[in-house]
């Protein structure tokens, strides 16, 4: 694929999901936090990923903000640590990437605000906390639609919040 994808002159996003749609993941922030980032930084070299491009991490739930009607999963500080360890990681072996959320917009932009993440990519769960406002604003590089078909296969279409948008994108 990375071949094609060169020929083709496609720009890439990276975007690491191992499980980040688990309250878990970020439950056990002291340990995924620096194992994710580590894994990233070893795929990251794999595949030869440029410096200063960025590597998005989901927070693929609504475990962020207070959430009426239901039960304590809101995970805002494990979140919190879980981007603060990924950062601490980062410097830690001098890697030179940019760091991006995936996520509902209360997530994206509180993390955003504590200058945790460069890039915001709001997911198209408008259900989670903060998400229609975030839209609303246009508080996100990146926004996510709905599935759709391409050449036969389900895809996530994207678009950039302007055509101007720095997101950390690169070509290979």
């Amino acid at each position: 694929e990375v071949v094609l994808l060169r020929e083709l002159g496609f720009r890439l996003l990276v975007i690491f999901q191992h499980n980040n749609n688990k309250s878990s993941t970020f439950e056990n922030w002291k340990t995924r936090g620096p194992e994710d980032a580590a894994r990233c930084l070893e795929l990251s070299g794999i595949f030869g990923q440029p410096e200063n491009s960025a590597i998005y991490f989901g927070v693929d739930g609504d475990f962020f903000g207070n959430i009426p009607g239901y039960p304590a999963t809101h995970l805002s500080e494990e979140i919190f640590g879980y981007f603060d360890e990924i950062l601490n990681t980062f410097s830690r072996l001098n890697a030179k990437y940019k760091v991006g959320v995936y996520g509902g917009g209360a997530c994206i932009n509180a993390l955003k605000k504590r200058s945790l993440v460069d890039f915001r990519w709001l997911s198209h769960s408008h259900g989670f906390v903060g998400s229609k406002n975030a839209f609303l604003a246009g508080e996100y590089e990146i926004e996510q639609y709905l599935p759709g078909q391409c050449g036969g296969r389900s895809i996530d279409f994207n678009n950039f919040r302007s055509e101007s948008s720095v997101v950390g994108d690169f070509s290979l």
